[in-house]
């Protein structure tokens, strides 16, 4: 997916990830995506946490 805030709102990110991070672990699929958006990186961050995900997660510069 390439720059997920493109979509909609950037105060809707924590709902928008919580949804993919589940699919995606419901289907045992990776989630590749694309963004330039800080906003888009840390709503990411905050929902693994949450959801204790932490370890499942490559972010490259």
């Amino acid at each position: 997916m390439q720059n997920p805030l493109a979509w909609g709102h950037y105060s809707c990110l924590k709902i928008f990830w919580k949804a993919i991070l589940t699919a995606a672990k419901l289907f045992d699929v990776q989630i590749i995506a694309t963004t330039h958006s800080y906003e888009c990186i840390e709503a990411l961050v905050s929902v693994e946490t949450a959801m204790r995900n932490e370890n499942e997660r490559a972010l490259f510069r």
